[in-house]
């Protein structure tokens, strides 16, 4: 290698300071500086230092697809263990006068005990907005959650299952039955409830002012046949005080 030191010392400091550029980019960056050099030259240099390679950029590349989401899948015993032990949520829309709304929806799998809020946008950050109400709300501690595949149920919502120590399942792709019972209390908030609401307006704070109607009459005064046609309020206490809760 004939190259002086100095001119070696700039390449690999050039290089060095952002590892993507090419030995071509280089020569032209060395050429504006009145260096010439062949590109050539240039790639010997960079193949001389290990640390001047590129495959810093692939490990990265590596670990982000490490970090992407597993797609975990719930055991159906989970269903029937107890209160917390597996939270369905599921997403539907909701129309008032023409206006789209997104109701989201959130049911205990073993005691039935249900929550559900409406957004203007489903969005991960809505979804973990609505996260965050459903542990509030629940009289139980929440260990796992089970949605559908869907965008919002990624990112900011995921994000938030794993900061409350929630652990985050999922359905299998156009399988709806595996989130039936959420499925179920978006029929009955749909049909039994908003249908009916005659004065409703498409306005996000009315719409939100009458979910926590719902979300009492369904756990506090509604009789539910999947539980012995018992109310979940009560339900949740009897299973309760049964594990000593």
């Amino acid at each position: 290698m004939q190259t002086p030191q100095a001119i070696v010392d700039l390449i690999c400091s050039i290089r060095a300071n952002d590892l993507e550029k090419s030995k071509y980019e280089i020569q032209a960056q060395l050429s504006d500086m009145g260096i010439s050099l062949g590109y050539n030259t240039i790639q010997k240099i960079i193949n001389r230092h290990p640390e001047l390679s590129n495959s810093q950029h692939i490990k990265e590349v590596r670990r982000h697809r490490q970090l992407s989401i597993s797609r975990l899948r719930a055991a159906r015993e989970l269903r029937e263990k107890y209160p917390g032990s597996l939270v369905q949520i599921d997403t539907k829309h909701l129309y008032i006068l023409g206006k789209r709304f997104y109701l989201f929806v959130a049911v205990d799998c073993k005691s039935r005990y249900g929550f559900i809020w409406a957004y203007e946008t489903i969005s991960s950050a809505s979804a973990g907005d609505f996260l965050q109400r459903v542990v509030e709300y629940f009289p139980f501690s929440i260990e796992a959650v089970q949605t559908d595949n869907g965008s919002e149920y990624l990112l900011n919502f995921h994000k938030a299952c794993t900061s409350l120590g929630i652990i985050h399942y999922f359905s299998f792709p156009h399988t709806p039955k595996m989130n039936g019972r959420a499925e179920r209390l978006i029929q009955t908030a749909t049909y039994e409830f908003f249908h009916w609401q005659d004065d409703l307006l498409p306005d996000i704070e009315m719409i939100n002012s009458k979910c926590p109607h719902f979300n009492h009459k369904y756990n506090n005064q509604r009789y539910h046949q999947a539980i012995g046609y018992q109310k979940p309020a009560i339900y949740v206490k009897t299973l309760l005080s049964s594990r000593g809760g």
